[in-house]
């Protein structure tokens, strides 16, 4: 989306490219039972650029609306310490990941739901087959009979 800024303070302006505005949207259908921990909105506004992120949830559908309005071809100087708090936050914002969680959350759904995995069950799987069946009361018996 726009470039990281520079470890130290550039000797020229950074370029930004073009002046225009670009858009990013995405919709994501939720699974059934399942509500989204959405980020928090970002508003940015900088002579140079503006940048607005939201999160929202409609009808089980998660929806990420991002603008990113570039201002000027390049950024002066003397706004290098702005940039590079925008960029970043830009960045942490494209890289954010939006947490589920089961709306009904229990104990024993938790449980449920962990138990109920695919390789949950197939460590259960080979674990059955790999372990010998144990009769404990043979096994209480022989510790009975032997001092």
């Amino acid at each position: 989306m726009i470039a990281p800024a520079p470890d130290s303070k550039p000797s020229h302006p950074i370029i930004l490219g073009a002046i225009e505005e670009y858009r990013h949207l995405s919709r994501v259908e939720l699974p059934k039972g399942y509500s989204p921990q959405l980020p928090a909105k970002v508003d940015l506004k900088e002579d140079f650029a503006e940048y607005h992120a939201a999160y929202s949830v409609k009808d089980g559908v998660l929806q990420t609306e991002r603008n990113l309005i570039v201002k000027l071809q390049e950024v002066p100087l003397n706004e290098y310490e702005a940039y590079k708090k925008f960029a970043k936050t830009v960045s942490d914002d494209h890289e954010v990941y939006v947490g589920m969680m089961e709306k009904h959350v229990t104990p024993d759904s938790y449980q449920k739901t962990i138990w109920s995995s695919p390789i949950a069950t197939t460590r259960m799987q080979f674990a059955h087959m790999t372990r010998p069946s144990i009769n404990i009361a043979r096994v209480i018996q022989k510790l009975r009979s032997h001092p």
